[in-house]
């Protein structure tokens, strides 16, 4: 009689109910998260943007007498790594980037 009581009943829509409020939280969660990466990346993308335009400008101003600046290529910014996983356009003129031997030469 126990499986077809009240009882058990409640007990399996206990768990549904736990399960499904469960799967919604998750859901809450993940939204929320990736929003948040978004927010970040769009953030990346901005300061390399900045970047490229400050190091364009100085190399506009100083000419030849400014050499190749590696700061880009700064292990712990990985800007590099960065390029290549978004394959990432570099716009700027004074700006490339040789995936061949990990150089962005400014």
């Amino acid at each position: 009689k126990y499986m077809t009581s009240i009882e058990f009943k409640q007990k399996w829509e206990a768990i549904i109910d736990t399960y499904i409020n469960m799967q919604k939280q998750l859901t809450k969660e993940k939204v929320r998260l990736m929003k948040d990466w978004n927010e970040r990346e769009k953030q990346l993308e901005l300061m390399l943007k900045n970047s490229m335009a400050f190091i364009g400008d100085v190399k506009g101003i100083g000419g030849l007498e400014i050499p190749n600046l590696k700061l880009l290529e700064d292990e712990r910014i990985n800007l590099i790594g960065y390029l290549k996983s978004t394959n990432h356009p570099c716009h700027h003129q004074s700006i490339k980037l040789s995936v061949m031997d990990n150089q962005l030469l400014v």
